[in-house]
């Protein structure tokens, strides 16, 4: 095997030439909080790029439309929806409800505890339940009539703390408004995004939520951009060891590597590499890979070489590398 080289003539200052597949590859990132679409932002990706995403269809022209979107919509921590253009915090700490609203209002002054809209945005909130049940911002309180919230004689209603009915639900069985006592007048998620109703004072975790930073302009030149570059494809196993060393001269305790490669989460056939390699050539799904409740999902690497696929708008952690790719001319 040829042994990679550093800046030949083709290829750029500080990007490494690989004789063994043609190509030209660089590492950024490695010390903060990233995103997939922020991370292929970065690589500066050669056109259009068609992503079909909670089911709606964003055509993504980096050069036109991201280069003027500044990278950071959430705080450090944060992770962004796109959907809800929310940015949303798991807290691992589990309390009483009142006191995880008074938690989240303190963590940043346009935080709260979160709601849901509807199933799409209830998908997104089963993610964060790994670690256990989490709170709902919901409370059931007695009312004497209110229309909107469908409530023609005496009894109880579902508010959002705002004062707003709950529109959406997704009740376990046997759970429910009409389930609902003194005692158990609040709203839990369970794994697998199915409401419960709890007694306030048990303690769960929680989700905050914030509406996104609004997107400001930026300067549209980028040094480290390349105009041909996309995150990389693996087309065998050894360019999956290089990336890693890649990644490894990057960041020693590297945690992650995007990949650059879009497909179905139900199914090992329905990916594809967003330069236009064939996927089938080659690939290395981590055990039970792909997985979710979202149909589209792009594609990161973890410590073992193993692909994990993740979602486009998820912010990864601060140690995840992001490995460009190019094919000189």
């Amino acid at each position: 095997m040829d042994e990679p080289t550093e800046e030949p003539s083709d290829c750029p200052k500080k990007w490494i030439y690989h004789p063994n597949t043609g190509s030209c590859y660089r590492a950024f990132g490695g010390t903060k909080n990233i995103t997939w679409l922020e991370a292929d932002k970065l690589c500066g990706d050669a056109g259009k790029m068609k992503i079909e995403y909670n089911y709606l269809i964003f055509l993504t022209f980096f050069s036109s439309i991201f280069s003027k979107i500044v990278l950071n919509l959430c705080p450090n921590g944060w992770d962004l929806n796109q959907s809800t253009r929310s940015c949303y915090r798991l807290i691992n700490r589990p309390m009483p409800q009142i006191y995880a609203q008074k938690y989240c209002n303190n963590l940043d002054s346009k935080a709260k505890l979160v709601r849901v809209q509807d199933k799409l945005e209830n998908d997104f909130l089963q993610e964060y339940t790994y670690s256990g049940d989490i709170w709902l911002e919901a409370k059931a309180k007695f009312d004497i009539i209110d229309s909107k919230a469908a409530l023609f004689s005496p009894g109880l209603v579902l508010r959002w703390k705002n004062g707003k009915p709950v529109k959406y639900a997704n009740w376990e069985n046997r759970n429910g408004l009409g389930k609902m006592d003194s005692e158990h007048l609040c709203v839990i998620m369970n794994n697998r995004g199915k409401w419960k109703n709890a007694d306030c004072n048990k303690k769960a975790n929680f989700v905050c939520e914030r509406k996104m930073d609004e997107p400001t302009e930026e300067p549209s030149d980028c040094a480290q951009c390349n105009e041909d570059a996309s995150l990389a494809s693996i087309v065998d196993a050894y360019e999956n060891k290089f990336v890693m060393d890649l990644a490894r001269k990057r960041q020693p305790n590297w945690q992650y590597i995007f990949l650059g490669a879009i497909g179905d989460t139900k199914s090992k056939k329905l990916w594809d590499w967003v330069d236009g390699n064939p996927f089938k050539a080659y690939s290395n799904w981590d055990i039970g890979m792909p997985k979710g409740n979202r149909r589209q999902a792009v594609l990161s690497m973890n410590r073992s070489g193993r692909w994990q696929n993740i979602f486009a708008d998820r912010t990864m952690p601060g140690r995840t590398v992001v490995v460009c790719k190019f094919l000189p001319n």
